[in-house]
């Protein structure tokens, strides 16, 4: 009904000021859409987006990388020192690695893309890597640029070659070769209810000037009703008074409140729906963020394990992946990148893998099962063939 009226009302072109302006309102009226960069700002003010978003970016980044090197029999042999190990460690000079990998993770959950620049050196290495932000970005590969990225930082232009910028995104189904789209987006708009819900609830104790009701009483002068004023309030303020019952002998007295509270307008049931699609959308369970107010035993403990095999571990495989087709292979095509994140489940499955088979598996690897540092004298040592398996939990020497 509305929309054969809009259609008709704009069909003709509207001839007084307040037509025109009628005819804008009903163009233009309605609720503005937050940008993927307006997202990305609400990271600093919407509390419970940053709960989300700081919760997957520090457990993605505490990940400690594991680098492999495929042999000629086709074994992967794990690699301790390598310069790739200390640049994932040290990117930039202003960035360690759990600093440089936090905020890439970030930036694909609130915006869906993020950017990494390679420095080379004068003999063509590289050893620099620099995280640029989709705003630093101004305009992407094509033919008619040569196929590069142009860069803006501090007012200085780069003409960045696409072999040079490994970017990494949340794939958009509708567009799966273009820009990526961030988790956040999907929840932009419960993240503006929320915020509104939140500043309605501000403003009310920062500038409200509505009293919360108005009294009033039939035949008292000025002096008698100020008298009871302060009566009322001597009897009636303070939280050791709150819900008590007034007494007065009069029939005249009339009270008026003015005010809703927050449970009649339901700010706070508002609220709480908003975060919980937010979280809902992260795919975090509420232990995982402290919320245990529903919580049981068998939650708490599969909270963490949900979260790791279903929110980190795609989350770093994609990082994985995308670095092994591309900065990886400036190393060295014989080299893999793995991360080391594992499960209770994984744990409890390496476990009964040992028992099963414990010659599969060498002391040190056992070792790292058991929490402890592996050993130089025991990194060929496979458990079920040696004899001396006293070093296995020595906890003077490990």
């Amino acid at each position: 009904m509305f929309e054969k009226f809009r259609n008709k009302f704009l069909s003709s072109k509207p001839k007084s000021e307040m037509e025109k302006g009628f005819a804008n309102g009903v163009a233009y009226s309605r609720t503005p859409m937050l940008t993927q960069f307006e997202v990305v700002e609400k990271f600093k003010t919407s509390p419970f987006l940053h709960l989300c978003v700081d919760k997957i970016a520090k457990s993605t980044a505490t990940n400690e990388w594991k680098l492999y090197k495929t042999m000629k029999s086709g074994d992967s042999q794990l690699v301790k020192r390598h310069d790739l190990l200390k640049l994932i460690a040290k990117p930039n000079p202003f960035m360690t690695g759990f600093d440089f990998i936090y905020t890439l993770q970030a930036w694909i959950d609130l915006h869906g893309n993020a950017y990494i620049m390679y420095e080379r050196n004068s003999k063509g290495k590289i050893n620099n890597l620099w995280l640029v932000t989709p705003s630093m970005i101004t305009q992407v590969p094509t033919a008619q640029n040569k196929y590069s990225y142009t860069v803006v930082l501090n007012s200085h232009v780069f003409n960045v070659p696409c072999t040079e910028m490994v970017h990494l995104k949340e794939v958009n189904v509708s567009k799966p070769y273009g820009d990526g789209v961030g988790t956040a987006n999907g929840v932009a708009k419960n993240i503006q209810i929320e915020e509104n819900a939140i500043s309605q609830v501000n403003q009310f104790f920062y500038n409200n000037m509505t009293p919360e009701g108005i009294m009033g009483i039939e035949g008292l002068n000025e002096d008698e009703l100020l008298e009871f004023k302060e009566k009322w309030q001597s009897e009636q303020q303070g939280f050791l008074n709150a819900y008590k019952m007034h007494f007065v002998n009069t029939s005249d007295l009339k009270y008026t409140p003015t005010q809703s509270s927050f449970k009649d307008n339901q700010v706070l049931e508002l609220t709480k729906q908003q975060q919980e699609t937010i979280r809902v959308a992260f795919g975090i369970s509420p232990e995982v963020l402290g919320i245990v107010e529903s919580s049981n035993r068998a939650t708490a403990l599969t909270a963490r394990e949900l979260f790791i095999t279903e929110v980190i571990k795609p989350r770093l495989m994609r990082i994985r992946d995308t670095l092994n087709v591309t900065l990886v292979q400036e190393f060295g095509t014989d080299l893999r990148l793995d991360y080391n994140v594992s499960s209770a489940q994984d744990t409890e499955r390496a476990v009964k893998l040992i028992e099963l088979v414990p010659s599969a598996f060498t002391l040190n690897e056992i070792r790292v099962l058991a929490n402890l540092e592996p050993k130089k004298e025991l990194e060929n040592v496979y458990g079920g063939v040696s004899d001396d398996t006293s070093n296995i939990g020595n906890s003077k020497q490990g």
